[in-house]
């Protein structure tokens, strides 16, 4: 007869198989987040008839309600090690995913989470070992901002994956979560195809 004993303090539990299941995770924030040029601009060099320079860092705010619009695009999507574009446009997600998303996304404090799970023994390997930033990927469509606090707003996002990295442009906010602790303790400070 097998036994299984969970954490009940934490996010993080195996099942059977080894695969790694997270009850819910941050992947995506609102706010300011920082992009370069040619992460954003169009062939031509425009983002809503205003021309970018590649190499200039450009700041983009993603609105509360454009992540509450987008929630459930992110579910059942693939989880990457790392970032490949996936799709029509992009690589066979059969090649590259390690796991998926659940269905129970939602909003909270300002994030979007959704439940993972963890299928490849590496990508597991990997957060055990303490890489643990996760950074969506989507598209999503740019208009340029009058506010002087940045220079274009998001909107329309549709989900393409998520990736575990190393470095993820939400900062550590955006993480697999672990320990079931006080929020403030549990949430650390710190395109177009993109990644965040």
């Amino acid at each position: 007869m097998k036994t299984r004993i969970f954490n009940l303090g934490s996010h993080r539990h195996y099942d059977d198989n080894g695969y790694l299941y997270i009850d819910k995770s941050p992947v995506l924030k609102s706010g300011v987040l920082e992009y370069l040029g040619s992460e954003i601009m169009d062939s031509d060099g425009l983002v809503d008839g205003v021309r970018v320079d590649k190499d200039k860092i450009y700041k983009v705010f993603l609105p509360l309600e454009e992540l509450e619009k987008a929630k459930d695009t992110f579910n059942l999507k693939p989880i990457t090690d790392d970032h490949k574009w996936l799709g029509v446009d992009g690589e066979d997600a059969k090649k590259y995913q390690q796991g998926m998303t659940g269905e129970n996304s939602s909003i909270e404090d300002g994030m979007l989470y959704v439940p993972l799970v963890f299928t490849g023994k590496e990508i597991i390997s990997d957060i055990e070992n303490g890489k643990v930033e996760l950074s969506a990927s989507y598209t999503n469509s740019l208009e340029k901002s009058d506010n002087p606090e940045y220079d274009f707003i998001a909107k329309d996002y549709t989900g393409n994956h998520i990736a575990l990295v190393d470095r993820g442009r939400c900062g550590s906010d955006v993480r697999v979560l672990n320990s079931k602790i006080n929020k403030q303790e549990d949430l650390m400070p710190t395109k177009v195809k993109n990644e965040a």
